[in-house]
């Protein structure tokens, strides 16, 4: 179980990501990146309810909007 100022760290963290995601909505590589950036710490805090990077990347795809 991760402590709770790791928790805090990657929250933090995502919470920039996802910021970044709504402001590069339009650019295709740097999105792909970033979204991939979000499903792998929205993972880190959640197994149950995100898919893990590997499946994300590689089963499901990521492509730009």
């Amino acid at each position: 179980m991760k402590n709770q100022s790791t928790k805090k760290t990657i929250q933090e963290e995502l919470n920039r990501v996802e910021s970044a995601l709504r402001a590069n909505q339009k650019k295709g590589k740097l999105w792909c990146q970033l979204y991939a950036a979000q499903q792998a710490l929205a993972w880190a805090l959640d197994h149950a309810g995100f898919a893990s990077p590997t499946k994300t990347i590689l089963e499901t795809g990521i492509r730009p909007v």
